[in-house]
Parts: structure tokens; sequence; C-alpha cells
């Protein structure tokens, strides 16, 4: 028992005094949960193990700082758990590039916000009851900036799940914003994120396309992807969602051409 507590509570190769387990840790059960890694499932060692008490999950710490290049120690004298990421105080790139859609290697996140030159990524849903709990980083250059928007959530055949609505003051720098929306939105595969408002007002928009014109140049966005004529003629009313998704995630051509072979197939 002292070597899974160990392991759930701050990593197995910690060592926590016998009397310290003894008189401080409650009764506690083991449960088997996966753990997910910017959508790449990683196997949790012999060693570790997941803790429900009351309700609340206890993780292996060690174990998720190796996996979000964290660096943990812990001071035997001080009782004190470290935890060091970054380089020179600033807070490191929450991600591996190379986990992402698309690798970019100017960006600190990998997504485009449409209407901005916000990047974003980092997308979790999880279920609430009847509800879905979406949170997302944000990538913005300036302080406090006040922000409107809306996160919106696709399926595997771009089918709106759901639309995280933003509206909030951001730091400078990586930021998580939270929020809870109606429905359950955790199969989504795909996002886009549209931003109407940066530094509190509303972003100008000098012109004023038709239907038409809006149309045409989604239909531009996803030939970029050597998609077939005959297969975007098949997409009907979804021709703007799949424009979003592949303007927004940065679809490659084999990403984007994927997206619409699960749309137009039978």
């Amino acid at each position: 028992m002292k070597k899974f507590v160990m392991g759930a509570i701050v990593g197995a190769s910690l060592s926590l005094g016998a009397s310290v387990l003894a008189s401080n840790f409650p009764e506690v059960s083991f449960f088997p949960v996966k753990y997910i890694f910017n959508s790449v499932e990683k196997q949790l060692p012999e060693e570790y193990a997941s803790l429900n008490y009351n309700g609340h999950a206890y993780v292996p710490i060690r174990f998720i700082a190796e996996n979000t290049k964290m660096n943990i120690g812990y001071d035997d004298n001080a009782k004190e758990i470290i935890v060091n990421y970054g380089e020179n105080g600033q807070p490191a790139a929450p991600v591996q590039l190379s986990e992402q859609v698309q690798p970019v290697a100017s960006a600190r996140l990998p997504y485009q916000a449409l209407r901005g030159t916000f990047t974003y990524g980092n997308v979790v849903v999880t279920k609430e009851g009847s509800n879905s709990r979406v949170s997302f980083q944000l990538d913005n250059d300036i302080p406090d900036n006040e922000i409107g928007g809306n996160l919106t959530l696709y399926d595997s055949k771009a089918n709106p799940l759901g639309n995280a609505v933003i509206n909030h003051t951001f730091k400078a720098g990586i930021s998580t914003y939270e929020t809870v929306i109606p429905g359950d939105a955790t199969n989504y595969k795909y996002v886009a994120l549209g931003i109407g408002k940066s530094g509190g007002a509303l972003l100008d928009r000098t012109t004023h396309p038709s239907t038409a014109e809006i149309e045409n140049n989604a239909i531009k966005i996803i030939e970029s992807k050597k998609v077939p004529a005959n297969k975007i003629a098949n997409l009907g009313d979804k021709i703007l969602n799949v424009s979003r998704i592949i303007s927004s995630m940065k679809l490659t051509d084999k990403e984007a051409a994927e997206l619409v072979d699960n749309i137009t197939s039978n």
C-alpha cells in the first residue's frame, strides 16, 4: 500500500516516511482510468496508481510531469514538492507541436483564431452532468485584452456540437479559458475559434460580402487543399464549416481530405 500511495500522490521516486503515510493519509480506493495527453493515450506504469477519495481523483504527479515536460522534485527536509516549468521564469509552451494537427514552428500554440492574430490550442472537453466543460489556451500579446468570440466544436463530419462563448479579459501570454456549455460535446474532433472583439471593441469589418462571396471564398479554401470539385459539390451546407475548420486548425491536404471523405462517404 505504501508504494502505491506514494506513486499516486507525489511520484514513485519520491520517498515519504511511513509515519506520514500512517497519520495523514485517509482511506482511498483504486480505480482504472486512461491518461490522454494532447489526444495521445499514455499507459500508466505499474509502479503508479490512480486513487479515488471522496469523489476526487488523485493522480501520480511525477507521471503527469514527465508527460507535460515539467520537472519535479521532493525536498524531504522542507517537506516540499517542487515543480519547475519553462525557462527564465516564462511559462513553457504547453504542448509538443509534433503532436498537434499541423506543426507550426513560429507559433506557440498550433491553431489560428479566425479574424484575429491570436493562436490557441490544448482544447479539453469533459462531461459534467448533462453539460460539457470546455477549456482551451489562448496566446495573447496584449496586456489585459478584453476578447470576445466563440469556440465551435465539431464532430468528424463537421456537424457543430456546441459553442463556447468567450467574453473575458486575458493577460498577456498563454492563458487558460474555461466555460460550460449545454449538451455532450466530448466526441468532438475539430474546433474553430472566431474572434469578434479585441481590446474591448468590436473588430472592424470594412466590407460586407454577400452570401455568394462568402461561399466562393470557402470553396477556394477547400480547393487549396487539393480536394476534387465533385467532392466539394457534395459537401452541401457543410462547405462553410469545412472551410472554417481547415483555416482555423491549419489542416494539411491529407487531413482536409479525411474530413471531406467523412462527410461525403455513405
